[in-house]
């Protein structure tokens, strides 16, 4: 009984510091209590919640996505870990996705076909050089990629609306 009182008290006002009684300043920074909130679904972490699922294909990891300032963050926290990083967009700025992308090795053998989750496709990929087709809405795109030994390279590609 004493704890079903607990939980329906919190939910009213202390007249005192205004805040729900039971709760007081620096109550939830105890680390279990924020843990235990998270496990039970009460909190979520943001960045984990939408983290973009790894993809390998032909020996080549790729994540893709990118819809939603969620996905973008999560994209964003993964992005040191793919050499390629390609975005998709109308002129104007808008982002695209289901992009119909190919990327080719020097020698033509291609390295990657996939659609595009979202409106970012990061992949990683041995140094050298490539070849990219992204087609959209019937409009094809095509350039070519030199990815370093380290670090990484960029590139985004329009599409008229």
């Amino acid at each position: 009984m004493q704890r079903m009182q607990d939980i329906q008290g919190v939910n009213e006002p202390d007249r005192m510091n205004g805040r729900p009684r039971g709760v007081t300043h620096g109550a939830m920074t105890n680390r279990r209590s924020w843990r235990a909130m998270y496990e039970m679904g009460c909190l979520e972490d943001g960045a984990d919640a939408v983290r973009p699922v790894q993809h390998v294909k032909g020996g080549v990891a790729y994540v893709s996505g990118g819809v939603g300032q969620d996905e973008v963050d999560a994209m964003r926290s993964v992005a040191a870990g793919y050499n390629v990083h390609l975005m998709f967009v109308e002129q104007g700025g808008a982002y695209v996705s289901d992009v119909n992308t190919h990327i080719r090795s020097a020698n033509g053998s291609v390295s990657l076909a996939v659609v595009s989750e979202g409106p970012l496709l990061y992949v990683r990929l041995p140094h050298g050089k490539y070849q990219i087709s992204a087609s959209y809405n019937g409009v094809v795109r095509q350039g070519t990629l030199t990815v370093p030994p380290h670090g990484a390279v960029m590139r985004t590609m329009t599409w008229p609306r």
